[in-house]
């Protein structure tokens, strides 16, 4: 019982320092992945979004029409965006509509 205080106290003050932190530059690929008899290969990777900021947290639709993800460029508050693998085009989420940020644990 005192660990698991003692393990939610690091926890929380590790988030109160991660609070004040950037986020941190990442982005969201997509590949094609090959199979060869037992050996599996990543191919063509295609970047999505943007090319600078915070890009995370990809999730396919249940439908495989697209994806979403969250992304920030200039501000730690991140937005869900959707990218249509068809179209091969993104577009922001008018408004929240949920404040959940990540993308599966959103009712879009």
């Amino acid at each position: 019982m005192k660990l698991s205080y003692a393990l939610l106290l690091v926890w929380m003050c590790c988030l109160a320092e991660w609070s004040d932190a950037q986020l941190p530059q990442t982005s969201v690929y997509l590949f094609d992945v090959v199979r060869t008899g037992k050996t599996w290969t990543l191919q063509h990777p295609k970047q999505i979004g943007s090319t600078k900021g915070y890009n995370n947290q990809p999730w396919f639709t249940p439908d495989g029409n697209g994806l979403y993800y969250v992304r920030s460029l200039d501000t730690p508050n991140t937005e869900i965006f959707y990218y249509h693998l068809n179209k091969k085009k993104v577009n922001g989420l008018p408004e929240p509509r949920c404040l959940n940020i990540h993308p599966n644990g959103c009712p879009i």
